[in-house]
């Protein structure tokens, strides 16, 4: 849930990108960490998905 809030609340996700940008020091330009980031997030979000997912099996697999 705290995934879907932080990436639909306007301009957050966005803000903290530039920001992380802005203060480390990198030869990518600005779209490109932006698709780094996005990247980053959509594999963070799909092991998050798996490990529950995960978790549910092995709960159904002790027959609760």
């Amino acid at each position: 849930m705290c995934y879907r809030v932080y990436k639909t609340a306007p301009f957050l996700w966005e803000m903290k990108v530039i920001t992380d940008w802005i203060v480390t020091e990198t030869c990518l330009d600005l779209f490109q960490w932006f698709r780094m980031e996005d990247a980053t997030l959509y594999l963070f979000y799909n092991k998050y998905v798996a490990d529950s997912r995960k978790k549910r099996y092995e709960f159904d697999a002790m027959g609760l």
